[in-house]
């Protein structure tokens, strides 16, 4: 991977999730945006072989899907569907979503070195089952 591309990519990637975080504050609806932005950037992370920063990048938007999760228990796969159709890409449910952005978490952590936080994991599987 090109590491002056991976580094603008990276740093545009950090303003997009900051602006969700702002936003986020007076909208929490968007929570939901910071998470898949924050996945997105620990994917591309690990591609770039940063583990640790993948799995920094991992646990910050897994919590912010818990928030949001927490914060919509009733609008959750409606949400998922909304940024599925505004991306055009096939809807999945908000299960897989979880399940699979925890799947990475662990792996980055696994890759980095690192303990995954039981505490956070536990939090995400409660939460969606509220």
């Amino acid at each position: 991977m090109d590491t002056d591309a991976f580094e603008k990519q990276l740093v545009a990637a950090k303003l997009a999730a900051e602006a969700f975080r702002n936003l986020a504050k007076e909208r929490p609806d968007t929570l939901l945006s910071v998470a898949l932005t924050l996945g997105a950037m620990s994917y591309a992370s690990t591609l770039a072989s940063r583990h640790a920063e993948a799995a920094k990048f991992s646990r910050e938007g897994l919590l912010a899907l818990a928030q949001f999760l927490e914060a919509s228990p009733d609008g959750q796969q409606k949400a998922f569907n909304d940024v599925a159709d505004a991306v055009d890409i096939e809807r999945v449910s908000a299960r897989d979503v979880v399940y699979r952005l925890r799947g990475n978490y662990i792996q980055a952590c696994e890759n980095a070195g690192l303990e995954p936080e039981v505490a956070l994991l536990q939090r995400l599987v409660y939460a969606l089952r509220s």
